[in-house]
């Protein structure tokens, strides 16, 4: 009792061995900010720090490069971490939507072609893709969702409603998956696409969808069944971004329509049925590389125009099959090859860039621009042919 009543507190104790006070410079109190409570040092209560934003960023975007990152903050306040919460909700609400459609009504052979959507789909918000789109000029759009050759279809067109922003998303490929209109709802959510190829299903009318799409710049429809209404061909004849346009395959039934196609560089519609050239040719100055398909098409009537001009120009160098023009066609056409300096007895016309992109190894883009008017000078001469 004795001992306890005489025993020294911590502080006497500390004063006779002689001990130092302890420094406490790291504590901080916890304080109030925006209604939080927190500590100032880990970023709670006065807004995330850097160097935690950079990480949950990375965390969304795993395939960010360092310079990306710095670019992406630059107009972003670091000190209030609401529009970064936001992107970590949106990707939270499609990851969860497409686990649970992953799991619903599906038998093992349908998970495996879910999986691959939902792992598609997923790269493509995160910017994971390690597929590109790219313009015909070769620069950088945004991201793609490839899904080809395998049987999609049936699974896509049971996708739900997908969350988030897919604006960066440019590109999509379902070529070959077996895909039929209602297969083509889910794309109403790339609200910026570029480019599009839909070749190689059981399509039979051009998809609804499209008709939402007024960026795109690459459309690929061929080997199809679809057959133009008047509604359908106003509606491809009014996507005035268009750069090229590949219907090829497909029973038309009707003529096209181009005239509002001013940026038109490449148009596909080989074994389209077509008895003519494209309504509106002439409407738009067209390229000298203008590349245009007809091969396999019954043609039994041709343009009325100058031999000589840019209009004969054209017609020269339509890509066709001669035994399958009527002599009239036939005719007129060597007139108008002839009027331009090329060749008449070429079976087809130059392809230009279209055949030296593949010599491009070794060369930049420029270097290869720069030597395309010797590359065009020894394929436009006569006898060229057979070496090309």
């Amino acid at each position: 009792q004795e001992i306890i009543a005489n025993a020294l507190t911590r502080d006497q104790l500390r004063g006779v061995l002689d001990m130092r006070t302890p420094q406490r410079s790291f504590f901080r109190s916890p304080v109030i900010r925006a209604g939080h409570v927190g500590y100032p040092l880990t970023g709670r209560g006065q807004g995330a720090s850097a160097s935690t934003v950079r990480d949950r960023i990375r965390r969304l975007y795993p395939q960010m490069s360092d310079a990306g990152l710095s670019d992406f903050l630059e107009t972003r306040d670091v000190s209030n971490d609401t529009w970064l919460r936001t992107l970590e909700q949106e990707y939270k609400d499609l990851d969860e939507a497409l686990t649970r459609w992953l799991w619903i009504d599906t038998g093992r052979p349908s998970w495996g072609a879910r999986r691959r959507i939902s792992r598609a789909i997923r790269n493509a918000w995160r910017n994971s893709s390690t597929q590109w789109d790219v313009d015909l000029r070769g620069f950088y759009r945004g991201q793609t969702i490839e899904l080809e050759g395998e049987a999609f279809g049936r699974e896509l067109a049971t996708l739900p409603p997908l969350p988030g922003n897919f604006n960066h998303v440019t590109g999509v490929i379902l070529s070959n998956c077996g895909l039929a209109e209602e297969g083509t709802v889910f794309l109403s959510t790339f609200r910026k696409l570029r480019a599009l190829d839909l070749s190689g299903n059981g399509l039979t009318r051009l998809p609804p969808v499209v008709e939402q799409m007024p960026f795109l710049e690459h459309l690929a429809l061929d080997e199809n069944e679809i057959a133009l209404t008047a509604e359908s061909a106003a509606n491809l004849g009014g996507k005035v971004a268009l750069e090229m346009l590949s219907l090829e395959g497909n029973p038309l039934g009707r003529t096209l329509d181009i005239s509002r196609l001013g940026q038109l560089k490449l148009l596909f519609l080989a074994n389209c049925e077509q008895t003519q050239w494209p309504a509106g040719l002439f409407a738009k100055p067209r390229p000298r590389g203008f590349v245009l398909d007809l091969t396999s098409n019954p043609l039994s009537e041709i343009p009325e125009v100058a031999p000589g001009s840019e209009r004969a120009q054209i017609l020269a160098r339509t890509a066709l099959d001669r035994d399958q023009v009527t002599p009239q066609v036939l005719e007129k056409l060597k007139l108008y090859i002839e009027s331009v300096g090329l060749d008449p007895n070429r079976n087809l016309p130059p392809r230009g860039t279209l055949d030296s992109a593949y010599w491009m190894s070794g060369l930049t883009q420029q270097q290869w621009l720069e030597k395309q008017p010797i590359w065009d000078a020894v394929e436009e001469a006569e006898g060229a042919e057979p070496f090309f």
